[in-house]
């Protein structure tokens, strides 16, 4: 399944957010972008369970992040 996370960071922290996201094998891209969100990224799991746990384990925990929302692609 394919899901891009935005994601709003402490001011400062987006650079770190933005390379530690690319360490993951789920990850397909990521962006540093302007506006309400400071982070996209593009991920590939299995299941929304994978994507779940990817989400509270990898991106959350993460210093400096501060909120995010998924959205699941559909076609």
């Amino acid at each position: 399944m394919d899901a891009y996370i935005l994601v709003t960071c402490e001011k400062g922290k987006e650079t770190d957010v933005f390379k530690k996201m690319n360490e993951h094998e789920e990850v397909v891209g990521t962006h540093i972008i302007f506006g309400e969100w400071d982070v996209m990224i593009k991920v590939k799991t299995e299941s929304p369970e994978e994507l779940g746990t990817f989400i509270l384990d990898k991106i959350r925990p993460l210093p400096g992040v501060l909120l995010t929302s998924t959205l699941i692609v559909a076609k």
